[in-house]
């Protein structure tokens, strides 16, 4: 009785541990060329896409930059994992990751299911990305630095922003993502540098 009464006080103290330490597998440098993917991304749609083009085009272009930016910060994460982290790092790395992975997947599924409908629907899916994005950024907060709060705010106040171009006609602008992804990562990783990764070398 008394050792698995120990047993069950060493798993509390690391979850506790899993939810109050920083998780440092994401590093400011591979997100930021993330975010730069994502601004030239946009300035290299008209080069892609054209003036004029197929709006589910513009799906695939941004889903398949969407996934590149994906694996470029996953791969390390999932490098450090193997090869740098201690068993208890490795625990919050599980943690952080199944805490972001529901955005991913309702990303996915909303993207498959959405895609193949009209242009007035198919205009919604930015500012929709938009909104995932931002709760997926919500949702790991507690396991990052404080600012990453206003990360995820200024994901949710563009979604705010597409859907309204939307209305306008404009939901397929290369800008509106750019700003939206390209210079909200770029922001993310400015937080992960001054808040995490600059107090390591002070």
């Amino acid at each position: 009785m008394k050792i698995n009464h120990a047993l069950d006080q060493i798993s509390s103290i690391h979850d506790h541990l899993n939810r109050t330490e920083v998780y440092r597998g994401f590093r400011s440098l591979h997100v930021a060329f993330a975010g730069l993917i994502g601004c030239l991304a946009a300035a290299l749609q008209p080069v892609f896409l054209g003036d004029v083009f197929p709006y589910l085009h513009f799906v695939y272009y941004w889903s398949l930059v969407a996934c590149g930016n994906f694996l470029l910060v996953a791969l390390f994460a999932l490098y450090l994992y193997i090869f740098h982290e201690s068993d208890l790092e490795r625990r919050k790395t599980r943690y952080v990751w199944a805490q972001f992975s529901p955005c991913i997947v309702i990303g996915l599924l909303l993207t498959l299911s959405l895609a193949p409908l009209d242009y007035k629907t198919l205009s919604l899916l930015p500012g929709f990305w938009a909104f995932i994005l931002s709760l997926g950024v919500f949702s790991t907060c507690p396991f990052l630095p404080r600012m990453s709060r206003w990360i995820a705010l200024y994901y949710l106040l563009c979604g705010f922003v597409l859907l309204a171009l939307a209305q306008k006609g404009l939901a397929f602008s290369p800008w509106g993502m750019g700003i939206t992804f390209g210079f909200g990562l770029i922001l993310g990783a400015v937080v992960l540098y001054i808040h995490l990764e600059r107090k390591d070398y002070v």
